[in-house]
This record gives structure tokens, sequence and C-alpha cells, in this order.
């Protein structure tokens, strides 16, 4: 009667149903992985906030598949401050990023088709890609003092049913960013580029946001093709993803957006037929909508103040890690921070430890790295709140790490 893709796993990992009693019980007192804003503390416009969202005729709605226009105009120019030149028709409004990957799947795949994805990277992909009936490849991100992508096992998953290849970056939990020449060769392959670019504007360790992959999508790209010393021209189509969640610290004001960029012949093609797609489910609200361009002028105070704990946690980090027998991944932007572990025991056994301590982490390989030892840590976390638990967490490591 159901269908698969629909099917809740039965199993579910013994670590997580350990977390949940645990939540239920009240045993956490620090909890590091909440990348939720709203609730850390931050000092929201809350005025501007509800004035924008009010500020809305509901006998003035209408339909309009990729968005209100006003609302994309606004966003060709935090474009413009990206130093990106675009036009409202290569935007266009979704409800959230989610979303956004579930119409680039129905924009790009068949069935049978897969997409090209990051590891480490985000864990909700899968479920993503199963419910659209794709599925999912993987590339690595390997590490050798810095981040980068490792084209030969991105080249070796390459195939025909790979119909785009997926980037994170700022990545998310390693803090990467891909660089121009990485963003190049990325999207020289003629298959679509989906460049996730929600974390841009939460630079940590990097004086400046980082690069997106629209600042190299002009056009056609003249690359080495796979087989040896063979040129070819392969037109390129880019796609940009952001959203209100992140950029603007609302993940509860529903409003994603994506932007196309290459050949100008496939970025009509491809708004042609998301404005089909989009109008079959017109999932946007107004007021999102309306509100967006006053949403985006005030969220530099929220943004700025981020940015701010940010840097300040993972100085606080570095701090209780001098001398101890932990250490930590560079974190070039983002809101989070992977920590290395004594490889004593293994990750789960490391949340347990600290779970029975009152200090809730995430283990690496519920973000697929590829090497035992790492726990994900999330900066977003009060300042006061993360100066104590990492304190605590180097204590208890420290200790258990002795025997």
């Amino acid at each position: 009667m159901f269908s698969r893709r629909s099917a809740v796993p039965h199993a579910v990992d013994p670590l997580f149903l350990e977390i949940e009693r645990a939540r239920a019980e009240h045993r956490i007192t620090y909890d590091l992985t909440s990348s939720n804003p709203t609730n850390r503390g931050l000092s929201y416009p809350r005025a501007a906030i509800a004035s924008a969202l009010a500020d809305t005729d509901p006998q003035g709605y209408q339909p309009e598949p990729l968005g209100d226009v006003r609302a994309r105009r606004a966003l060709v120019e935090l474009w413009r401050g990206r130093g990106v030149e675009v036009s409202e028709e290569q935007i266009v409004l979704t409800a959230s990023t989610s979303e956004a990957y579930s119409l680039l799947c129905k924009l790009f795949c068949d069935d049978q088709s897969s997409l090209l994805v990051p590891a480490p990277s985000y864990p909700l992909f899968a479920e993503l890609l199963r419910y659209e009936n794709v599925a999912l490849e993987s590339y690595r991100l390997a590490f050798d003092g810095a981040w980068h992508v490792d084209f030969d096992s991105l080249e070796r998953a390459l195939s025909p049913r790979v119909k785009a290849i997926v980037s994170v970056s700022p990545n998310n939990p390693t803090g990467s960013c891909c660089t121009r020449d990485e963003f190049e060769r990325l999207a020289s392959y003629g298959i679509p580029l989906i460049s996730d670019e929600v974390f841009w504007a939460y630079p940590v360790e990097r004086p400046t946001p980082s690069l997106s992959a629209l600042s190299v999508s002009n056009g056609v790209a003249a690359e080495s093709s796979l087989s040896a010393g063979v040129k070819s021209e392969r037109a390129r189509l880019i796609v940009a993803l952001d959203g209100l969640s992140k950029f603007a610290g609302l993940p509860g004001i529903k409003l994603g957006w994506l932007t196309l960029g290459g050949e100008p012949g496939l970025v009509r093609e491809a708004t042609r037929r998301l404005e089909f797609l989009c109008d079959a489910y017109l999932s946007v609200n107004a007021p999102a909508q309306k509100a967006l361009p006053r949403l985006l002028a005030t969220s530099e105070g929220v943004r700025r103040e981020i940015c701010e704990r940010l840097q300040l946690n993972l100085a606080l980090l570095d701090r209780a890690l001098v001398d101890a027998p932990l250490s930590r991944y560079p974190v070039a932007a983002g809101w989070s921070v992977a920590v290395r572990v004594p490889r004593v025991c293994s990750e789960s056994e490391w949340v347990r430890r600290l779970l029975d301590n009152g200090i809730l982490v995430q283990p690496g390989w519920f973000y697929d790295f590829e090497v035992d030892g790492i726990l994900v840590l999330s900066l977003l976390t009060e300042p006061t709140i993360w100066s104590s638990a990492v304190e605590e967490l180097v204590r208890i490591v420290t200790l258990d790490s002795r025997g």
C-alpha cells in the first residue's frame, strides 16, 4: 500500500536512543549540538521582523511561480554585494533549501539517476534524495593540513547515472570552502553544479566571506575530458542555494532561494522548467516573500553577532585545547567545528562517556568522516555555556585517555 521511499527506518542506532532518553530525563547540562539560532540567546530585531511580516495585504495575493519580483530584486542587490551580477530572472524563491533540492532533483533526475555529494557533509542528503527516488553517490573531501576536493574520487564516481554534482561551501561540518580553481573544475564536467552556500556569510578563520560558485559561472569552459589529452567544450549550469534560515538566522520563516548561472541558453531552459514545477505547488507563503527585502535589510546585526560568537567560541576552544590530547580541524567558515579525540575508544563510546557527564556532542560518523576519533560541536552555543562545556569536555577526555 505504501511506497518504499516513504518507509520509516526500523533500525535506529542505539546511541541516538540513549541521547533521547538523556533528553527526556533532563540529564543534559551542556548541549553542544544545537544549530537553531533562535534559541541560542541572540539579539533579534523582533519589532522590525514582526512589522515586516505584518505588512502584507492578504487580498493582494498574486501567484508568481518564481517568487515575488520585488523579493527577487532584493536578492539581485544581495548578489551584487558579493560581486556577482545576476538578474531577477535567474532567481527562484523556494520554501527552504531542502525544497530547493527537491525541485532540482525533479529538474535534473529521472529514475535510476543519482547526485554526487561530498563526504563529510549533511546527513540530511540521503533522506532528501531517497524521497525523490534519487540515489546518492559520494566523493571525498580530503584533509592534508587543509581540506580539498579529491578529484580522483569524484571522477571515479562519475557515470551516466550522475546528473549533477553537489558542493557544500562552506561545508558543514568541516568548515572548509572551495577555492576558485576547485569551483572551476567542479563546473567543468558537463553536468550541473549545485552549490550549497548557506553559510557563506559566516567567516571564522578567513578574513572575507566565502567565494560563490557563480563567480566562476561564465558560459562554456574548455577542459580536459576524462580520456587523456582530449579537450572539449562543456556548457556550464550552476545553481547556488541560500536562505533566510542561515543568512538571517530565521529558520522559522520558511524562505530560501536558488540562483542560476552559466551558459545563458541552459539558464533560460532551467528557469522555464522551474517555473512550471513551482507553479504546481506555489509553496512559498506570501508574507515571507513580501517581507524579504526588509528582512534582508534588518538581518545585519544578527549576522554580525553570530560571527562574533563563532570567532569567540573558537578562541575559547583553542585556549582549552592547549596541552590537551585533543586538537581541532581548521574552520574557514560556518557554525561547526570538528574536534579530534584520542582513539582509545570509538566515537560512539566517547559520545556516551560525555553524555554520562551531561555533555552532548555528535560523532563524526554521523557526517561521514572517513576516519574515527572525531566529535562535532556547534559553535553557535552561548559563550558562557560553551566555555564551561569545552573545559569539562577536555578534562574528561584527558582523564579517560590516561586510563
